[in-house]
């Protein structure tokens, strides 16, 4: 099989996520789902990628192999399974990924796979702590911290997070992405209890840039709200 230079590109990013669905190919190839479904499905045949199913009802996923990760020769290992316990967050940080390049088409966007993989690179972790993603906007000095929450973390463990990010030089600004209800709720108590008020994006909206940025998401990609 002869490999285009779209399909190598396809397997680093595949593989910087450990998996994608055909929607979400299709959506980064920016085809139709049964272009995407047929190209998916010969690289899958010639063993560039490993088809699984993780929930009953749910969708395929894929997975690049360890051959196309030669062709590649990505010093991320190919993920060698989906864990079920966070399956939901880690198909949710793709969908999130391609939103923000849909905002900002001349961003790059590192996932926390990528970034552990640097093992000299410059963006040091935060207290024992990696975000989900950096956001590297153009002419950007500095990445933007994406975390994505879908869940509930202690009190205790948002706490000592949000104080690591503070005391950290190393980002622009520090995004959340959360789900509307409690999830929200707590984290903002917990960064308004932890950060001066000029670090806090307040629903007032102040006039100079904050730190820490909260955006409302959905579960469907479709629906995106910036607070």
């Amino acid at each position: 099989m002869k490999l285009q230079s779209r399909d190598l590109e396809l397997f680093y990013w595949i593989n910087g996520f450990g998996f994608m669905t055909i929607p979400q190919i299709a959506h980064w190839m920016g085809r139709g789902y049964e272009t995407a479904r047929r190209r998916v499905q010969k690289l899958s045949d010639h063993n560039f990628l490993i088809p699984n199913r993780i929930l009953h009802h749910g969708p395929t996923i894929y997975r690049v192999s360890n051959k196309g990760c030669a062709i590649i020769e990505d010093p991320v290992k190919p993920l060698a399974g989906v864990r079920l316990s966070t399956f939901r967050h880690d198909a949710a940080l793709v969908d999130l990924a391609l939103y923000l390049y849909k905002l900002h088409p001349k961003c790059q966007f590192v996932p926390e796979r990528r970034l552990r993989a640097q093992e000299s690179h410059k963006y040091q972790k935060v207290r024992s702590h990696n975000p989900d993603g950096h956001l590297i906007l153009y002419n950007s000095p500095k990445p933007i911290a994406i975390e994505l929450e879908l869940t509930q973390k202690s009190r205790r463990r948002l706490h000592k997070i949000i104080r690591g990010y503070q005391r950290s030089f190393t980002y622009e600004r520090i995004w959340y992405f959360v789900p509307p209800g409690p999830v929200e709720g707590v984290l903002r108590n917990v960064i308004t209890t932890s950060s001066p008020p000029s670090l806090f994006d307040k629903m007032e909206r102040p006039t100079q840039d904050p730190l820490f940025r909260i955006w409302q998401w959905e579960d469907t990609p479709d629906e995106k709200n910036l607070l």
